[in-house]
């Protein structure tokens, strides 16, 4: 019995010209595991863990073990697909785990003869860095994910393009922040090449030190890198698709009013107004 993972329409994204895209989730976590005290008495027999096999110490941030693994999920959202999952033991080596990611995901393209031009790879920080990226944009894949390469933001043609007027204004659906959108059309990503698309997010600073972005007078900046044309995908369409975002993540959520899981679209119309309030009455978001 053979199962297609497209119903009809196929799932995926609708950019504002009426193109398809894909979206694919690559996704690293680490996993803490704590150890208990092991009985030590003549009468039982030696000790050992079974953990020992599949973690090892490392650095897990606030997660609390003595132990631990990390794990690379590969996940098309709008079936519920698995592509790959992979796993090491310890801090792990993400970057050969991102490699086996690409596999799978250029062989999961061959499968179903989908361009790996129109699939988006989502990543988040943890790829941030420009060897990740690079990697990924070998793959002749598309990209959007968050940058920690804030060097970026010293670079002759960022600091021109932030001393103009924003692209756009966006607020976070939950926090309700606000952010100023400066849209750097062409960023090397090396001297040599390739260039990426590069968004740069501000806000001021609150009371507390952000989470995510560097700090600069008084001011947060967050990057975030895509290879999506801007004439299809505005400035806040690809801030509004990042994992940031929780409105437009595209999450594993039972459809609603009928709709099988596989017919539900992500769309932006053509043309429309770079003003939230007015965007969100002709944006649909939900899976498939």
């Amino acid at each position: 019995m053979a199962r297609t993972p497209f119903g009809s329409p196929p799932g995926g994204l609708w950019d504002r010209l009426g193109h398809h895209w894909l979206v694919i989730d690559v996704d690293g976590t680490k996993q803490a595991a704590r150890q208990r005290a092991l009985p030590q008495t003549r009468d039982l027999p030696a000790p050992h863990r079974r953990f020992d096999r599949v973690c090892a110490k490392g650095y897990f941030a606030r997660k609390r073990g003595q132990v631990g693994r990390t794990r690379t999920t590969v996940l098309q959202p709008y079936t519920h697909q698995w592509i790959g999952t992979f796993s090491g033991p310890g801090n792990g080596e993400y970057r050969a785990e991102l490699r086996q990611a690409l596999q799978a995901i250029t062989a999961y393209a061959a499968a179903f003869a989908l361009p790996l031009s129109h699939i988006i790879v989502r990543v988040d920080g943890l790829y941030g860095n420009k060897a990740p990226l690079n990697e990924i944009l070998s793959q002749q894949c598309g990209v959007i994910g968050r940058s920690k390469e804030y060097s970026w933001l010293d670079l002759p043609e960022v600091q021109t393009r932030l001393q103009s007027a924003p692209d756009a204004q966006l607020t976070h659906p939950e926090s309700g922040s606000v952010r100023d959108l400066y849209d750097c059309l062409a960023v090397p990503l090396t001297p040599a090449g390739p260039v990426v698309r590069l968004l740069v997010a501000t806000h001021p600073t609150s009371d507390h030190k952000p989470a995510i972005g560097v700090v600069r007078k008084e001011t947060v900046y967050e990057l975030f890198y895509t290879t999506l044309p801007p004439h299809a995908f505005t400035a806040s369409d690809v801030l509004l698709l990042t994992p940031m975002y929780n409105c437009a993540r595209i999450k594993l959520t039972a459809p609603r009013d009928g709709c099988k899981l596989w017919s539900m679209r992500f769309i932006m119309y053509p043309g429309g107004s770079h003003d939230q309030e007015q965007d969100s009455e002709v944006r649909r978001i939900g899976v498939g």
